[in-house]
């Protein structure tokens, strides 16, 4: 417990993967944060950046891919927005991919939410769409997604590869050169 207050801080309460019981992981009014309120988003605007579901950002949350706290008991989860730009650039690292953030962030403000992800998700493919586009099986996407030879991540292990649809179009271009040269 703070030595200023009666109340648990957000320091005082076990990490979220360790499942202590409920009353543990949730913030009592009062209690003091890590960091001010506009430091986080909400569970729905968290799914949005990442382009997944609320139920993944929740066990996100739990398995401590992520760092939030609850209010009260209400089932309302608050998502540290630091912890999405750090996964996102945990993402680009372990995947090879170059930062395509547009501008150099001023203190205080934050990537706009289409910058955050390693590729933006307007401009990725599923690998069933590379599949198609290459005329081939999942077997091979997958083989020439760890052979590096489009950019391609996967948000969390089990996930689906997104692939980066400008290296797929550029692959694809580069194989039809190849083929009209024999």
């Amino acid at each position: 417990m703070s030595s200023q207050s009666s109340h648990p801080t957000l320091f005082d309460i076990h990490p979220l993967g360790t499942e202590p019981p409920i009353a543990q992981r949730v913030i009592t009014p009062g209690c003091l944060l890590p960091a001010p309120e506009h430091h986080f988003v909400d569970a729905q605007r968290a799914a949005d950046i990442l382009d997944v579901s609320r139920n993944r950002i929740f066990t996100m949350l739990k398995s401590g891919v992520l760092r939030g706290y609850q209010l009260d008991e209400s089932k309302q989860w608050k998502v540290l927005y630091e912890s999405i730009v750090e996964l996102c650039d945990k993402l680009r690292l372990r995947h090879n991919i170059a930062d395509r953030r547009t501008r150099t962030l001023r203190p205080g403000s934050r990537w706009r939410d289409a910058e955050l992800l390693p590729i933006p998700k307007e401009d990725t493919v599923t690998v069933e769409d590379a599949m198609t586009g290459l005329n081939t099986h999942r077997r091979m996407v997958e083989h020439l997604i760890e052979e590096g030879r489009f950019e391609a991540y996967q948000l969390y292990p089990s996930a689906s590869w997104r692939i980066s649809k400008t290296s797929l179009y550029a692959f694809a271009a580069e194989k039809s050169r190849q083929l009209a040269r024999k």
